[in-house]
């Protein structure tokens, strides 16, 4: 307890943090200690504010960290924190900690895999230019940043199946008045029980790639009960329909709209969440990241896949025999330059970056396919110079320092993809002001 009421940040294990503080909002939901409430607020604030990642993630290099440009998460914590998050949400019903899971289940979860499923990353980073068979942000075991079925400890690969399915398991949820609240946003049927009668619920949607999503009701005889629908924080012009008429009533972003009503066979609800591109800063205010909805996009870069079915002696070393035949380890090379900044007038000009839409595929994750890309002058920064050694080889070994943030060159016209259709990204944009 001490240590969550101190100013300290938390430098504990990461997947052990998620643990345990979850204890406090469990205890609050079957007591209604509203000291354990309490605790926990301040404790998961304490997280968000020294270690939230632009993905959604929690910066866990095995322990929590304060938020860097390199820092990476544990793809354990994707999933962890997550399950962490959403007993938070069910102890306050506080919408926020609804976008957090979001967030994180539509870019850091999709950014540390490949998109077969088939390899993960054990350590993933917003910024990752390069991934080589021993390129790792972090010291401990030079390895856990490539894609590949199985790493020197099976935690992580065990845990990654559990983040979709604890996105899905909450997104119909049971409000506190007994009505039914849609939490998390997807193609889904939901048949509960409301009073005596039943209800079914049919949802369509693309979100998160589309702004439009629509709620089919299904019941033997007519019942009243309070429908919730969350409105994410960043959602500032949301709309409602029933049955074709838009509901009059405003819908404060970070809140649940409320439509209290007798639902019929056949009625439809239908939301409408618009989804203007915005700039957020991170970083003390050196970078930005250019987020539309709850999707983080991120320099397009080319890669080159390097494919190995076998690894070599010294890689097996390292793994302890952790490997899987016939799960190759895939690593990741640019073949386009990274080494772009974000221009400081851009941010009061965002009707410059493009949206470019395409239809949706059965994969909207597969970089070459998805449906939204952006496209905005960026400037070159050429004499933001790669590591040559170390264990970031190619990379860099943090943002541009003084005399390297000038463009050296014109801005130019690049391409943002959502962060989890890629391998290699830059999501934290240097800011390059117009004297420098």
């Amino acid at each position: 307890m001490a240590k969550i009421r101190s100013r300290a940040p938390f430098r504990e294990h990461g997947v052990t943090a998620a643990e345990e503080l979850k204890c406090l909002p469990l205890m609050y939901s079957y007591t209604g200690d509203a000291q354990a409430l309490s605790l926990a607020k301040r404790a998961y604030q304490k997280v968000v504010d020294n270690s939230l990642m632009p993905d959604g993630g929690i910066v866990s290099a095995e322990q929590l960290e304060k938020t860097a440009f390199y820092s990476v998460h544990e793809s354990c914590d994707i999933s962890d924190w997550s399950w962490s998050f959403g007993y938070m949400f069910m102890a306050t019903g506080e919408p926020g900690f609804a976008d957090l899971i979001e967030r994180t289940t539509f870019n850091a979860l999709p950014g540390a895999v490949t998109k077969d499923f088939k390899q993960l990353q054990y350590f993933s980073a917003a910024n990752q230019t390069v991934i080589g068979p021993t390129n790792s942000h972090s010291p401990l075991r030079s390895t856990r940043m490539t894609y590949r079925a199985a790493h020197d400890t099976e935690c992580c690969p065990g845990n990654i199946n559990r983040a979709m399915p604890n996105y899905v398991i909450r997104s119909w949820m049971r409000a506190s008045d007994g009505g039914l609240a849609a939490v998390f946003y997807c193609p889904s049927v939901v048949t509960a029980p409301v009073g005596s009668r039943s209800v079914t619920i049919v949802e369509e949607t693309d979100y998160p790639f589309r702004d439009t999503i629509s709620f089919r009701f299904m019941t033997a005889q007519p019942v009243a009960f309070n429908f919730q629908i969350r409105i994410p924080q960043w959602c500032d012009a949301a709309s409602v329909q029933v049955n074709g008429e838009t509901l009059a009533d405003k819908h404060k972003p970070g809140t649940f709209a409320s439509i209290r009503r007798e639902y019929r066979d056949g009625d439809v609800v239908t939301v409408k969440l618009p989804m203007p591109v915005r700039v957020e800063s991170w970083l003390n205010g050196q970078s930005v990241c250019v987020a539309r909805g709850p999707l983080v996009y991120s320099l397009k870069i080319d890669e080159q896949p390097i494919v190995h079915t076998s690894d070599p002696p010294e890689i097996r070393k390292l793994l302890g025999g952790h490997d899987i035949q016939g799960f190759p380890e895939i690593e990741y090379y640019p073949l386009s330059d990274w080494r772009y900044g974000f221009p400081a007038s851009l941010k009061n000009e965002l009707s410059n970056i493009r949206e470019i839409e395409s239809d949706m595929t059965d994969n909207p994750f597969i970089e070459t396919n998805t449906p939204v890309q952006l496209e905005l002058p960026l400037c070159p920064l050429s004499d933001w110079v790669p590591a040559v050694n170390g264990v970031r080889p190619g990379e860099p070994s943090g943002l541009p320092t003084a005399d390297q943030r000038h463009a050296t060159g014109p801005e130019t016209i690049m391409t943002l993809v959502p962060y989890g259709s890629t391998h290699l990204r830059l999501t934290t944009l240097p800011i390059v002001d117009a004297g420098e």
